[in-house]
């Protein structure tokens, strides 16, 4: 009876330390993407020029105003 008590609480155990391990890698890699896509755009700003650079922060500040009024 015991045996048997310890058993299930180890395949418990077992069966939430895989579960919370592939979540986390599961939110690993969502990270690796999101770090990805930021490196791209931080090399597409590099490679504007500044008028370029000073219309798409002009654009984004009138979309972060109209979001704030809402």
């Amino acid at each position: 009876m015991l045996n048997t008590i310890l058993l299930v609480v180890f395949i418990l155990m077992l069966g939430t330390g895989v579960y919370y391990q592939v979540k986390r890698d599961k939110q690993t890699k969502i990270l690796h993407v999101l770090q990805f896509e930021n490196e791209n755009k931080r090399s597409d700003l590099l490679d504007m020029n500044i008028e370029e650079q000073e219309l798409r922060l002009r654009v984004l500040n009138e979309k972060y105003n109209e979001s704030e009024k809402e």
